[in-house]
């Protein structure tokens, strides 16, 4: 089993500030990530009515000739083939991604799960030998909360997902 359990404060905070000419400021932050491996592989994540989640990517840019920022936040990751899940958010549960730029892009993902493991038999011709398959539960009684804000005088691009299921990481497309 992967097991994350959170009774108290789980703080991620990634900040980048960038200032020149041409400036450029980029701030990634992850929360957690889970791989499981092998069949019936329980992947469990639990934030208690205690607890306390935030992840936090803020990037900013100043540039006299022109500056960009990005900023990428993710909360938590559940990555493998099968995969066994049990999900569970009783309090509070944030992901922030905030982009200050001429050109500034915020993505935010509040969780993924992804089956995403891929295998071929050692046969020729070789034969797609993953599951993709996910079970399990996911529940939310507590507060989950995924913004993602650019202020930009060029250019911005968001994308906020509080929920990803998928068979590979760029389904979300936010890497």
């Amino acid at each position: 089993a992967v097991t994350f359990s959170n009774t108290r404060i789980f703080n991620v905070d990634a900040h980048a500030d960038a200032t020149g000419s041409s400036a450029g400021a980029v701030a990634q932050a992850q929360g957690v990530s889970q791989w499981t491996l092998g069949d019936n592989v329980l992947a469990s994540f639990s934030n208690s009515s205690t607890g306390s989640f935030t992840v936090d990517a803020v990037a900013t840019a100043t540039g006299t000739v022109g500056s960009s920022a990005n900023a990428s936040a993710t909360g938590l990751t559940i990555s493998g083939d099968p995969i066994v899940l049990a999900v569970s958010n009783d309090k509070k549960f944030e992901v922030n991604a905030s982009a200050t730029a001429d050109l500034a892009n915020a993505n935010a993902l509040g969780m993924g799960v992804y089956a995403t493991e891929s295998a071929y038999t050692g046969t020729s011709p070789a034969v797609w030998a993953s599951l993709n398959t996910i079970g399990g539960t996911i529940t939310n009684s507590g507060n989950l909360t995924v913004v993602a804000s650019a202020l930009g005088a060029t250019g911005t691009t968001t994308t906020a997902w509080p929920l990803c299921t998928a068979r590979s990481t760029t389904a979300c497309n936010l890497r």
